[in-house]
């Protein structure tokens, strides 16, 4: 076997000082009961790190959302949320409704921040790419204009992310295996959502699952290796000045570090920050 070379330093070099990135790993963005919600606590925590102003204009990206449904679930309780922020709102399409691509770039060029929901990543990234997003996105981000999202959308800005997607093109109770999905690559890391979760119909603990595709791709890119990271819900990787800062809403809510030592995955639990409302 290949020896693999350790990887226990994240290259900084690697990451535009501009770049303000917030990837949460899991978590309602809401409102309710007049209480926002531990995804919001971490969304507003972020834009107080970017010094984002109030009435700066959010661009809403739902482009992961698989059905009708969700997407109607996440217009109603992701508006509210956003206003209660005082940021302006605009949305970058309806569900299965895509603008023209000279539309789509006004409205990216418009924006000065954007959110990116959860859903189906792999459906994400391909709608991207077909209608040039992932380019307009990435010259955005790479300008300053922070992007903030949360499951999928925290994948989005990575190289790669730990994705179960395959989980939206099964019927319900039918198995279905957790796939790799290329981001954007703004960031020089790969990453899986809900780090702390079991998904159904075979319950295979996520954190156990995704140490053993970083390891494949370890082990296929012997010389090329990315740090990784497991976010727990609640919990989310911040980025700024070319620094990464780690923060949750809940004591047992963690970032988990991924790296190869031996020729083995080898993690680290990251010192975090803890919000509260």
């Amino acid at each position: 076997m290949t020896e693999l070379i350790e990887n226990k330093l994240i290259d900084f070099n690697l990451i535009n000082r501009k770049l303000k990135i917030c990837a949460i790993g899991g978590g309602e963005i809401a409102i309710k009961d007049n209480k926002i919600s531990d995804g919001l606590i971490l969304i507003k925590y972020a834009l107080k790190q970017f010094s984002l102003k109030e009435n700066s204009k959010v661009l809403i990206i739902p482009t992961a959302k698989s059905s009708q449904k969700q997407y109607n679930q996440m217009i109603e309780s992701t508006y509210q949320a956003w206003q209660n922020l005082g940021l302006k709102i605009d949305l970058l399409h309806q569900y299965n409704k895509m603008p023209a691509v000279k539309k789509l770039k006004e409205k990216i060029e418009r924006a000065d921040c954007f959110y990116i929901t959860g859903g189906d990543t792999l459906q994400m990234m391909t709608i991207w790419r077909k209608y040039k997003i992932d380019k307009l996105l990435s010259q955005s981000a790479n300008k300053g204009k922070a992007i903030l999202g949360v499951s999928a959308g925290a994948i989005a800005p990575m190289i790669w992310g730990h994705s179960d997607s395959m989980s939206y093109k099964v019927e319900a109770g039918h198995a279905w295996d957790y796939i790799k999905v290329e981001g954007l690559g703004l960031l020089p890391l790969a990453i899986t959502p809900h780090y702390d979760t079991k998904m159904p119909p075979k319950n295979k603990p996520r954190a156990k699952e995704f140490k053993k595709m970083y390891l494949t791709q370890a082990k296929s890119k012997p010389h090329n290796i990315i740090t990784g990271f497991g976010i727990n819900n609640f919990a989310a990787i911040i980025v700024q000045n070319g620094k990464l800062d780690f923060a949750s809403t809940r004591p047992t809510a963690h970032i988990h570090k991924l790296f190869i030592r031996g020729g083995q995955v080898a993690t680290q639990t990251m010192p975090n920050k803890l919000l509260y409302n």
